[in-house]
């Protein structure tokens, strides 16, 4: 149960600040936040990732789809999957619905979150896709660690 709340929290965290910045911004608006740290500006991205492959056709569509099922069946089956790494893919596959929501009703991505020493501008949906996979690479760095803690043992 943790799992899909932790999903639709995240989901109405991305939608409900896209619909903001779309229902309240003009492409290309923004202002300040955190004077020289944060900003909201408002962009449109018909790419992946930092604008790349904005001319992939359908891919940007279906690879997320692919990932997102994939996700499902793994989390859904694996009951032995330490709930580290369950909550790691769910945070992948929520951050791509999020994106492919967007994709899916409006042709591109909103993304609005601008910090002055990263360049590219983000949204709530790529902040989720970019934890799970930190999250991920952190189990495989110390995964022993996680798999010895009593906790998960006692569950197992």
């Amino acid at each position: 149960m943790g799992y899909f709340l932790t999903a639709v929290l995240i989901f109405a965290l991305d939608q409900g600040s896209k619909i903001l910045i779309r229902s309240r911004m003009m492409p290309g608006d923004q202002f300040s936040v955190i004077h020289g740290l944060l900003s909201i500006h408002y962009i449109q991205n018909q790419g992946a990732a930092f604008g790349i492959l904005s001319s992939s056709g359908h891919l940007l569509e279906t690879i997320p789809i692919v990932v997102i099922i994939a996700v499902l069946i793994v989390v859904l089956i694996n009951k032995y999957m330490h709930p580290f790494c369950k909550y790691a893919l769910i945070l992948i596959a929520v951050g791509g619905l999020g994106n492919l929501t967007d994709r899916v009703l409006f042709g591109k991505v909103t993304d609005m979150i601008s910090i002055s020493f990263f360049p590219p501008i983000f949204n709530v949906a790529d902040i989720a896709i970019t934890t799970g996979c930190i999250m991920i690479a952190v189990y495989v760095l110390f995964g022993e660690r996680f798999r010895k803690s009593s906790a998960y043992r006692r569950k197992r």
